[in-house]
């Protein structure tokens, strides 16, 4: 997950603000078990896209309460 993240990481530098990589970020995040990250990361997929199935999904499966 940390070398995804670095590759995400990169492809925003370069002005990449697509759906797709902001659900991918938030995979990651939820493999670093930090919830709150995932979560702002499947949000923003979400702003972007509002039908992203996958970053509707993800952002369900995220347990309620609590924090990273």
């Amino acid at each position: 997950p940390q070398d995804g993240l670095a590759a995400f990481s990169r492809a925003r530098a370069l002005g990449i603000d697509t759906a797709w990589l902001h659900n991918e970020i938030g995979i990651a995040w939820v493999r670093l078990r930090r919830r709150d990250e995932a979560l702002a990361a499947f949000s923003r997929a979400l702003e972007i896209e509002p039908g992203h199935r996958e970053a509707r999904l993800n952002l369900r499966l995220i347990p309620a309460g609590g924090r990273n």
